[in-house]
C-alpha cells in the first residue's frame, strides 16, 4: 500500500542530508533549501559543521495488510540518507492494559505492530536501526486542551499530547502516561550516539565521532531480531530488513571492550581545527575518481565473537524526487578463510558468501556480519577493501576537487585498535588491464596504442597531453639502479613521463585504479619519433611508465627501450623513518649497509651525518671493503626541538659516485610522560580454588615513568569477561604524580568466581600519549571437591562353613579430593547381604589425604557361591562407592581322606574277612613306612593294601599318587572295595581320582587300593628302592595320607 509521499525522497530528505555533513554553511542560511522559512541566518563558520540527526521511522504500519514487509510506508524525512532512521520493538507489559493490543507487548524481540517499514522508492531498506517504543512510561504533559480526532474535536477523549488519534491509558496519576511510537525509540538511539561521544573522547581518546562513524557504530553493534516474514510462512527476516534495518540497538556491545578498528571520515570539520593543516587531514585517504580502492588487512581478535564490518558515509544530496539517490556509491569487499563476502549480501542474520551476486547499488551503509567459529578465530588474517565504484558528486564540500567522497569504517573482534595506514595500496589498486609488468632488462616492447584501445583507461596526467597511453609498472627496483627510457623507432612522437607512489594529501593521479601517482620526470618530445628520459630509484617506490602521443595525436606504432644500470656501490635502504620520538631522547637504532658490488676494493673515508641524528656504531670508517664486501653503520634520531625533522648520512669513499646519501627523517615530539612497563607479558596466576585468594597473590607490576615529563595516572580499571575475578589492590593513582624515571608498583589479586580459564585486562589511563596501556590478566578457577579412592574394588573371602566366620578382610578408603570427604553410611546390599557383616569402620569425615577402613567377614547362611555389596555413602560425585563381596559357603567342612595300611585276611573261597591290624597312618607326617625283601624275579609281588574311608559329614573326593618302574623293580595299582576282592580296574602309573565317595561310619565300606612290587631279574641284589604313595582330599589339599614301601631285592 504505497501513500503519496511513503518512501518518496523529497526536498525535506534533500536538505537533512546536507545538514547532516553542514548544519551551517559559510554563506548560506541555516534553511539552505527551504527558502520560505524567514530564520535565514548566514552560516557564522566556514568548513563543516556536522550533526548527527535522529528520526523516528513513523507509525503507519498499523494498516498494513502484510504486517508490513514489502509495504513502503516510511515517510520523509526518515527517506533521507544520511540520518538515522529508527523503528520499534515491542516492550514486554503483559498484565497493564497499556495497549489495546496486548500481542504488541507480549515479546522484547518483535517490530511492534505500528512501525513504518521501507524500502524508499529507490529500494533503500528503511529503518536503519531499531529500539523499543511500545508501552513507555514519560511524564505527561500538563496542558489542557480538546483533542482533535479525525471526526473533529473530542472533549471526552483523554489527552494525547502527540496529537494523534491512538488513545492512551493513563494508568498511575496525572503525572505519567503509557506512550507507544518509534518518536519512542528515536531518543533511545540519540542517547546511545551521546554515549558513544563521551566513549571516544574518554575511554578511546579519539575525536568525536562523525555522523557516518557514529551510524556506522551502532548498525555494526545491533542485534539481529528472528522475526517470521509473514510474506514468507516460515523464513525467517534476512538483513539489511526494510523491517528492522541492521537490528535492534545493542549497548552491551557497543561497549563490551572488544578489540576493534574504528576509521572514521576524513573531512575537515570545525571541532578538527588543530588537525586542517592539509586536505585532508593526515592519516586519512578520501576518494576522488571512480577505481580508487582503500585496503585494511588485519586479524581476528577472538574465537568466541562475531567478526562484523561495517562501512558508512555522508553522501551527496540527491536531487528531489529522483529515480536512484544514491550519488557517490563505494563497494564493501571482506575476504576471510578463504571466502569474498560482499556489502550486504546475508541470509537471515549473517553474511552469506556468493562471488556471482550483484553489489549493493542503492545504500550508503553496506555490512558483513560473521558469527563465531569457523573462519572466525583468532589469529585468522582478513582483509578488507572499499572501493570507489562511482564517484559523481561533491561528497566533502568545502574540501578539495568538485568530486570526491570519504568514509567510515567500523570493524569488529580485529587484534588492533590502531587506525591503518592510509596510502593508497598498490596491490588493490592496480588492476588496470594495460599495465604491463616489466622485471628484467634490458627490454624492447613494441605495441600499437589507439583510442579505441586505451582513452579513458586512466586520466591524462595533464591537460596538454592526450588521452591516449600505454601504461607499464616496474616493481619496487634496487635502489640506486638507473633506468634509461627512449622511444626511437615509434611511428609516432611520444610523450614519456615516469610516475611514482604519492601517499596524503593526494595531489596529482593519472589513474583512480593504480593508485595514487605523483610525476618524477616528463618529456615533451615533438616532431621526431622519440623521446629519452632517465631516473634514479630509490628503493621505496614502485615506478608507473606512461607513454602517450603529443598534444593528444592519434597515436600508431610504439616502441619502448628500457635499459638498466644496477650500482656498483650502494647504500641501503636510500630513506631511514625514525617516526616519532620525544625532544630530548633518542630512538632505537636503524642499521644501514654499505655494499661494494664492483671488482676492486672501496676504501670508505668518512661517515657522517646532519641534523638532529647521529651515527651509535660505525664499522665502515677507514675501512677497506673488498668487492663483494659490507659494513653497517647504525644511526639513532636524538630530536633537540619538535617538528618534522629531516637530516642526511653521507658516507665518503674513494670510488665514483661518491658520496653515498641516505635520507634521514623523524619527528621531534613534545616532553610527555612514558609508561614503561615492567613486563608486557600477560600476568597468569596460579590455579586457584572459586571463592579462594590464589596463593601466588598479589602479582606485582612496575610502572616506570620512561618519558620526559611528570606522569599522572588518573584511572585504572580491569575490564573483559573475568573482571570480577581479578582485584587491584595496590595502583598509581592514590600517590603523587610519578616524576621522571620514578616508579609505581600495581599488585592484582586473583579470587575465581566461577570455573575454568579467567583472563580480563588491566586497562592504566594517564597523560601517556599512549593511553591506556594494557596487561592481560589470566587464571584458572577450579571447584573444591571431595574424591574416594578405594583400596580395593572387590573381596573374596575364603571357603566357610554354613554358619561359621571367615577370617576379616578389609578395604581402605582415602580422600584423594581437595575438600573434606564426609562418609555417612556404609551398609551392604545385593543378593545375600545377610551373610556378610562390617565388624568395624573408622570411617567418618577425611581431610585431603587422610585414609580410613572397613573390616568385614563372611557369615554364610547358605552354602554355595553368596555375593553382595559394600555400598559407601558419600558427599563425592559417584556416591554411593561400591565394593563387591564373594564367598564360597560349604554346607559343612569335610574332614578329608582317612587312610589305613591293613592286610586282609581272606577266607577258602578268597573272599575278604576283615582286617589284619588297625594302624591309622599319619596324616601330618610322611605316612607309615612298610619294609620287605623280594625275590628276583619271582612272579609274587609284595602285595599291600591302602584302605581309604571318608570319616566326614560331607561327599569328598580323592586323588592317589605313586612313582612308576624304577632300578628294576616294577609297581602295578588296583582300585577295588572290601566287599569284592576281585580286582577290575587297574591304576595305571602315576596316579588315578575317583569319584567322590558318599559319608559313610567307621565299620562300613571303604575303598581300597592294592599295590604290586615285583623284583625283576634286571634288580641288583641288595637294592633298595622305596615308593611313596599319597591320598589328598579334594576338598581340603592340605589333609594329604602317605605309606611309604621299602623294597629290597634279595
Amino acid at each position: 500500500m504505497i501513500g503519496l509521499n511513503d518512501g518518496v525522497y523529497d526536498l525535506d530528505a534533500m536538505m537533512y542530508d546536507s545538514l547532516v555533513r553542514d548544519a551551517i554553511q559559510l554563506g548560506q542560511t541555516n534553511n539552505i533549501v527551504n527558502p520560505g522559512l524567514t530564520n535565514n541566518i548566514p552560516g557564522p563558520a566556514p568548513l563543516n559543521q556536522e550533526m548527527i540527526i535522529v528520526f523516528a521511522g513513523g507509525n503507519a504500519n498499523g494498516a498494513s495488510a502484510g504486517g508490513g514487509f514489502a509495504d513502503v510506508l516510511v515517510t520523509p524525512p526518515a527517506t533521507a540518507k544520511n540520518i538515522i532512521a529508527v523503528g520499534a520493538t515491542e516492550n514486554v507489559r503483559p498484565d497493564d492494559g497499556c495497549l489495546p493490543f496486548e500481542s504488541d507487548q507480549d515479546e522484547s524481540l518483535d517490530i511492534s505492530y505500528f512501525s513504518s517499514f521501507g524500502p524508499t522508492r529507490d529500494g533503500r531498506f528503511r529503518p536503519d536501526i531499531v529500539a523499543p517504543g511500545a508501552s513507555i512510561y514519560a511524564a505527561k504533559s500538563q496542558a489542557t486542551y480538546v483533542p482533535v480526532t479525525s471526526f473533529g474535536p473530542d472533549p471526552l477523549a483523554p489527552e494525547d499530547p502527540c496529537g494523534g488519534n491512538a488513545v492512551e491509558v493513563d494508568l498511575y496519576s496525572d503525572l505519567y502516561e503509557c506512550v507507544s511510537g518509534t518518536s519512542f525509540a528515536a531518543p533511545a538511539v540519540a542517547g546511545a550516539s551521546q554515549l558513544l561521544w563521551w566513549w571516544f573522547r574518554n575511554e578511546l581518546g579519539m575525536l568525536p565521532p562523525s555522523p557516518a562513524a557514529t551510524k556506522a557504530y551502532l548498525m555494526n553493534s545491533a542485534r539481529y531480531l528472528p522475526s517470521q516474514n509473514p510474506l514468507f510462512p516460515g523464513a525467517l527476516d534476512t538483513l539489511p530488513s526494510s523491517a528492522q534495518g541492521m537490528g535492534m540497538l545493542d549497548l552491551e556491545r557497543m561497549f563490551d571492550r572488544v578489540s576493534r578498528v574504528v576509521r572514521d571520515q576524513s573531512t575537515p570539520r570545525a571541532l578538527d581545527t588543530g588537525l586542517i593543516t592539509t586536505n585532508p587531514v593526515p592519516q586519512q585517504t578520501y576518494f576522488t575518481r571512480t577505481g580508487q580502492s582503500y585496503e585494511l588487512e588485519g586479524l581476528v581478535a577472538s574465537n568466541d565473537r562475531p567478526f562484523r564490518v561495517t562501512l558508512a558515509w555522508t553522501d551527496a544530496p540527491a536531487e528531489p524526487n529522483s529515480f536512484v539517490n544514491l550519488v557517490n556509491n563505494l563497494e564493501l569487499e571482506v575476504t576471510i578463510g578463504g571466502k569474498l563476502y560482499k556489502g550486504n549480501v546475508f541470509v537471515g542474520g549473517d553474511s552469506h558468501s556468493a562471488p556471482q551476486a550483484a553489489f549493493d547499488d542503492v545504500n550508503n551503509v553496506e555490512s558483513v556480519f560473521l558469527p563465531a567459529g569457523g573462519a572466525v578465530t583468532s589469529g585468522a588474517p582478513y582483509k578488507v577493501v572499499v572501493r570507489a565504484f562511482n564517484i559523481a558528486g561533491d561528497g566533502v564540500p568545502n574540501v578539495g576537487p568538485d568530486l570526491d567522497q570519504d568514509f567510515a569504517l567500523v570493524v569488529y573482534n580485529s587484534q588492533t585498535n590502531e587506525p591503518p595506514s592510509d596510502a593508497p595500496n598498490l596491490t588493490t589498486n592496480d588492476v588496470c588491464q594495460t599495465a604491463w609488468d616489466i622485471s628484467s632488462f634490458p627490454a624492447v616492447i613494441t605495441n600499437t596504442i589507439n583510442k579505441t584501445d586505451y582513452n579513458n583507461n586512466h586520466p591524462s596526467p595533464s591537460a596538454a597531453r592526450g588521452g591516449v597511453e600505454a601504461f607499464f609498472k616496474i616493481e619496487t627496483p634496487t635502489p640506486g639502479t638507473t633506468f634509461s627510457i627512449t622511444t626511437a623507432g615509434s611511428a609516432f612522437s611520444p610523450v614519456l613521463s615516469v610516475w611514482r607512489v604519492q601517499t596524503v594529501p593526494q595531489t596529482v593521479f593519472i589513474s583512480g585504479k593504480c593508485g595514487a601517482l605523483i610525476e618524477v620526470i616528463s618529456t615533451n618530445a615533438a616532431g621526431n619519433g622519440n623521446s629519452a628520459l632517465s631516473f634514479t630509484a630509490d628503493g621505496s617506490n614502485t615506478y608507473f611508465i606512461v607513454a602517450e602521443p603529443f598534444n593528444n595525436g592519434n597515436g600508431g606504432r610504439l616502441v619502448l627501450n628500457l635499459n638498466a644500470s644496477a650500482p656498483l656501490i650502494s647504500a641501503s635502504p636510500a630513506l631511514l623513518d625514525f617516526g616519532e620520538v620525544m625532544a630530548g631522547l633518542v630512538s632505537e637504532t636503524k642499521t644501514v649497509t654499505f655494499q661494494n658490488n664492483s671488482s676492486v676494493n672501496v676504501y670508505v673515508a668518512d661517515v657522517s651525518v646532519t641534523g638532529d641524528f647521529a651515527v651509535d656504531a660505525d664499522a665502515c670508517t677507514g675501512s677497506l671493503i673488498p668487492p663483494g664486501g659490507t659494513c653497517t653503520i647504525r644511526v639513532v634520531f636524538a630530536p633537540t626541538t619538535t617538528g618534522p625533522l629531516t637530516g642526511q648520512l653521507i658516507i665518503t669513499d674513494d670510488a665514483t659516485g661518491s658520496p653515498r646519501i641516505v635520507e634521514l627523517s623523524g619527528t621531534g615530539v613534545a616532553p610527555a610522560p612514558l609508561i614503561c612497563l615492567s613486563s608486557s607479558a600477560a600476568i597468569v596466576f596460579t590455579n586457584t580454588a572459586v571463592g579462594e585468594l590464589s596463593s601466588d597473590s598479589p602479582k606485582t607490576l612496575i610502572l616506570t615513568n620512561c618519558g620526559q615529563a611528570v606522569l599522572n595516572v588518573t584511572n585504572v580499571v580491569v575490564t573483559g569477561a573475568g573482571s570480577n575475578d581479578f582485584t587491584v589492590v595496590e595502583d598509581c593513582q592514590s600517590g603523587s604524580p610519578i616524576a621522571v624515571d620514578g616508579t609505581c608498583t600495581f599488585s592484582i589479586q586473583f579470587t575465581p568466581v566461577t570455573n575454568g580459564t579467567r583472563t580480563a585486562t588491566l586497562r592504566i589511563f594517564s597523560d601517556d600519549g599512549a593511553t591506556p596501556k594494557t596487561v592481560t590478566l589470566q587464571g584458572t578457577g577450579f571447584t573444591r571437591t571431595p574424591v574416594v579412592c578405594l583400596g580395593a574394588n572387590s573381596l573374596t573371602f575364603s571357603n566357610t562353613v554354613v554358619g561359621e566366620v571367615s577370617d576379616s578382610l578389609s578395604v581402605t578408603i582415602t580422600n584423594c579430593g581437595t575438600t573434606n570427604l564426609v562418609i555417612s553410611g556404609v551398609g551392604i546390599v545385593g543378593s545375600h547381604p545377610a551373610d556378610f557383616a562390617v565388624v568395624n569402620n573408622t570411617c567418618a569425615d577425611l581431610a585431603t589425604g587422610q585414609t580410613c577402613q572397613v573390616t568385614l567377614t563372611f557369615n554364610p547362611t547358605e552354602g554355595g557361591n553368596r555375593t553382595a555389596t559394600l555400598a559407601i555413602t558419600n558427599n563425592a560425585s559417584g556416591s554411593p562407592h561400591l565394593v563387591t563381596l564373594s564367598g564360597n559357603a560349604l554346607s559343612s567342612q569335610p574332614d578329608g581322606l582317612i587312610g589305613r595300611y591293613n592286610r586282609l585276611r581272606f577266607n577258602r573261597q578268597g573272599k575278604a574277612i576283615g582286617f589284619i591290624g588297625q594302624d591309622i597312618l599319619n596324616l601330618d607326617a610322611a605316612g607309615q613306612t612298610l619294609t620287605n625283601r623280594l625275590r628276583r624275579g619271582s612272579r609274587l609281588p609284595m602285595r599291600n593294601y591302602v584302605v581309604l574311608r571318608n570319616t566326614g559329614s560331607t561327599a569328598d573326593a580323592f586323588v592317589i599318587q605313586g612313582p612308576g618302574d624304577s632300578n628294576g623293580f616294577q609297581i602295578r595299582y588296583y582300585l577295588g572295595t572290601t566287599t569284592d576282592v576281585e580286582i577290575t580296574d587297574e591304576v595305571t602309573n602315576g596316579g588315578f581320582e575317583a569319584g567322590r565317595l558318599a559319608p559313610a561310619a567307621l565299620t562300613g565300606d571303604a575303598t581300597f587300593m592294592r599295590v604290586d612290587l615285583y623284583a625283576t631279574t634286571n634288580a641288583v641284589r641288595g637294592t633298595t628302592n622305596s615308593f611313596l604313595i599319597t591320598t589328598t582330599s579334594v576338598a581340603d589339599p592340605a589333609k594329604q595320607d602317605a605309606v611309604q614301601a621299602t623294597v629290597i631285592a634279595r
